[in-house]
């Protein structure tokens, strides 16, 4: 019975969470249609023109590394929200600068066994400057002055990109990749500043309670493995 009643908690939060991400979605295309049909006539423009700098792939540990450092797990972009906590340890050969995780930089996840997973992409909630992205990942440095972090975001989950995205994805060894030139091509729908900031206005405040149930969540799957092992061991 406690158990049943853990579980139950646990669910609802679930449920919570599955239901913010139906609102963000909601408010999107009240905001600006379906990409597919594009209703509200917005142009489209290719994903290298809303790109303030250049494309750029992550970093592989080396066998011969002697510099340790952490590095992201690709879980930290496929997953939602970006997970920070999503690192490991590894030696490099060196550390260059513009390998380390920024906030102002896309991440691109660029080949994953699951086809569903390869070019997911998201922003850091912070920039890492401890933390490397790894040569599995693509960054992106968005021009915000084009094109706003928050309505990237959940325009990229689209089907509308990710038809493009896995048309794109090429196959090797079992594992689905995309290239560079491969994003550069993707087209997004943009309409202007001004309606992206009042998407991003509401999306923020969706997002923030999103990521308190998201907390809630983890620490109720913590109680709930406890109670689990105090039930087995009959200490209940």
């Amino acid at each position: 019975s406690i158990l049943d009643k853990a579980d139950a908690l646990r669910e609802k939060r679930r449920q919570a969470i599955a239901k913010l991400d139906e609102l963000l979605q909601s408010v999107f295309l009240d905001m600006f249609g379906d990409p597919v049909t594009n209703p509200k006539g917005w142009e489209l423009f290719k994903f290298k023109y809303l790109i303030e700098k250049g494309f750029h792939n992550g970093l592989s540990p080396s066998k011969k590394g002697t510099v340790p450092a952490k590095v992201l797990t690709l879980s930290a972009v496929t997953q939602s929200p970006f997970d920070e906590k999503n690192i490991k340890e590894a030696l490099f050969k060196s550390l260059p600068e513009n390998k380390f995780v920024d906030k102002r930089d896309f991440l691109v996840c660029r080949g994953n066994g699951n086809l569903n997973l390869v070019g997911r992409g998201k922003f850091p909630k912070r920039s890492l400057t401890d933390t490397l992205f790894p040569d599995t990942m693509i960054a992106a440095r968005i021009d915000q002055n084009k094109i706003m972090p928050l309505f990237i975001e959940l325009l990229w989950d689209n089907h509308f990109i990710r038809d493009q995205i896995e048309r794109s994805a090429r196959t090797t060894n079992g594992t689905h990749k995309i290239n560079q030139k491969a994003l550069e091509s993707i087209m997004l729908p943009l309409p202007a500043l001004e309606f992206q900031a009042k998407y991003s206005s509401i999306a923020s405040k969706i997002k923030k309670q999103q990521e308190g149930l998201i907390d809630s969540q983890v620490k109720l799957d913590v109680l709930f493995a406890s109670l689990q092992q105090r039930a087995f061991k009959g200490e209940l």
